[in-house]
């Protein structure tokens, strides 16, 4: 047996979780597979989707695929925004490039969609600009520097967590 299956398990509830705790910032749209090794998402946050002449056009919501590979949890996963998005660290095609904030196996997907929102929002502390995979993007980052991030780059600690279950009031109560 390998780790990627109880990996994948694993990182299937911890999403559900966070998508529960936190369904105005991220969605579930679609998987393949049973547990899921192929994810569509839709993320909360503002990031810029392309560049005016009159300057940035803001985009709220990002559709995001995640595919998590053969060898995954040893080999990052492959994310591609499937709304258009002008960001530093994403190619004109929609590939997610993690450059020197690269895959560690003990992330799980959770964090790892906290991370990727924090691409998503700009977020200073994501941005490399020695590898940029956007130039027009870099430059404006380089350009105007106190205009990022452009959301909150975090969400509340409060997904780490599930909410308590309600409690049911069983026979014995009475």
């Amino acid at each position: 047996m390998t780790i990627r299956a109880p990996r994948l398990h694993a990182d299937w509830e911890k999403v559900r979780v966070l998508a529960q705790c936190r369904p105005e910032s991220i969605q579930v749209l679609e998987t393949e597979g049973a547990p899921p090794f192929r994810y569509r998402f839709a993320l909360a946050g503002r990031g810029i989707e392309r560049f005016a002449l009159t300057g940035p056009v803001f985009r709220d919501r990002h559709e995001v695929e995640v595919f998590l590979p053969t060898d995954y949890p040893m080999v990052e996963p492959d994310v591609w925004i499937r709304t258009p998005i002008a960001h530093p660290h994403v190619f004109p095609g929609g590939h997610v490039c993690l450059g020197a904030h690269q895959w560690n196996p003990g992330e799980s997907l959770d964090l790892f969609l906290r991370r990727l929102r924090m691409i998503l929002v700009w977020d200073p502390r994501i941005i490399n600009p020695s590898s940029p995979a956007n130039m027009e993007a870099i430059r404006w980052a380089n350009q105007h520097p106190a205009r990022l991030p452009f959301d909150t780059p975090e969400w509340p600690d409060e997904i780490a967590a599930p909410p308590p279950p309600p409690r049911i009031r069983t026979w014995s109560d009475r």
